[in-house]
């Protein structure tokens, strides 16, 4: 007996497993991930909950959090202006910062902490879709060209949250 399933459950399920892991990363970091949203997917017709989880959740560990895009109705010249000066080519950004990002970009151990962000997030960045930068203007973010499974995403910020309190735990001498 053969099972046989067709590509769009196959699809339905991969999405639905990164959605959860990604919730699972949110949780780990502490997030409260009650009232996110449902992680089970059918792409036929609902195919934004991973962008919503994903929202909510860096929502949940920076204090601003701002998700920009090509295809927003209002105006878009700030994502424009933002992919040029990072010289990045995207259609999705999420853009996150608070007072630690500040406080670290603020001190002597900024360059040692966007380099150390970097390469941590390197090996992620380089084996799936998306590109993370450092920026003291900008602060941390996520470049996408498109919104598809994005537990590796999570897992990337999460990472760079993490360096961030290790900082800051530095500059307060803990």
């Amino acid at each position: 007996m053969d099972l046989v399933m067709d590509s769009e459950t196959k699809l339905n399920y991969d999405y639905s497993i990164s959605n959860f892991i990604m919730l699972k990363v949110f949780h780990d970091a502490g997030v409260t991930i009650t009232g996110l949203s449902q992680f089970m997917m059918d792409v036929n017709y609902n195919y934004s909950a991973n962008a919503d989880i994903f929202f909510e959740g860096i929502r949940g560990i920076f204090v601003n959090a701002e998700r920009l895009s090509l295809y927003d109705d209002e105006d878009d010249s700030e994502f424009k202006e933002m992919t040029e000066a990072l010289d990045m080519s995207s259609d999705y950004a999420y853009k996150m910062s608070d007072w630690r990002l500040a406080k670290v970009f603020g001190s002597s151990l900024k360059e040692e902490f966007i380099k150390e962000a970097e390469t941590a997030t390197n090996y992620l960045a380089e084996h799936c879709e998306f590109d993370i930068k450092v920026d003291l203007h900008y602060g941390i973010v996520v470049f996408l060209e498109w919104e598809g499974m994005m537990h590796e995403i999570a897992e990337a910020v999460v990472t760079i949250h993490d360096l961030l309190d290790q900082y800051i735990n530095r500059l307060e001498g803990n």
